[in-house]
C-alpha cells in the first residue's frame, strides 16, 4: 500500500488506475496476491495509470512526505497558466472575429442572390400577366 501511495501521489484516480493495472498484472501472472513486485513492475513499465512518467520519478522516496513546492514554483506555474489562458482567449477572439466576418460575407452573398432571384421572379410574373391578358383579349375577340 505504501508503494501504491508513493507511485500515485495519493491521487484517488491514480490509485484506482494503479490498482486496476495491478489486478490485470496479477491475473496475467497467475499471482495469488498482489505484492510490491507487481506494483514495482507497473511503475517500471509506466503503463497508463494516470501518472506522467516524470512525475513518478519526482515523487519523494519517503512515503507520505509531500513534495515541497516553493512559492516561486507556484507563482511561476500560475503565471504560465495565466499566459496560456490569455493566449487561448486571444485565439478564441481571433476565430470569433473571423467567423463573424465569414458570416457577414455569406449573408451578403445570400441577400444578393435572393435579390437576383426576386427580380427574375417578378419579370416572369409580369411576362405571365401580359400573356394572360393577351389570351383573355383573344378569347373575348373570338367570342364576339
Amino acid at each position: 500500500m505504501a508503494l501504491i501511495h508513493q507511485f500515485s501521489g495519493g491521487i484517488p484516480r491514480s490509485i484506482n488506475l494503479l490498482c486496476n493495472a495491478a489486478l490485470v498484472y496479477g491475473f496475467a501472472e497467475g499471482a495469488q496476491t498482489i505484492g510490491k513486485e507487481i506494483i514495482t513492475q507497473i511503475k517500471e513499465d509506466k503503463v497508463g495509470v494516470g501518472l506522467v512518467p516524470d512525475a513518478m520519478e519526482r515523487l519523494p522516496e519517503a512515503v507520505g512526505a509531500p513534495r515541497a513546492e516553493t512559492s516561486n514554483d507556484l507563482q511561476t506555474r500560475i503565471e504560465n497558466l495565466e499566459k496560456e489562458v490569455l493566449n487561448l482567449k486571444a485565439l478564441v477572439q481571433h476565430y470569433l472575429k473571423q467567423s463573424e466576418a465569414q458570416s457577414r460575407e455569406s449573408t451578403d452573398r445570400l441577400v444578393k442572390h435572393l435579390g437576383i432571384q426576386l427580380k427574375e421572379e417578378r419579370e416572369r410574373n409580369e411576362k405571365l400577366v401580359r400573356q394572360n391578358t393577351l389570351l383573355n383579349v383573344l378569347d373575348m375577340k373570338s367570342k364576339l
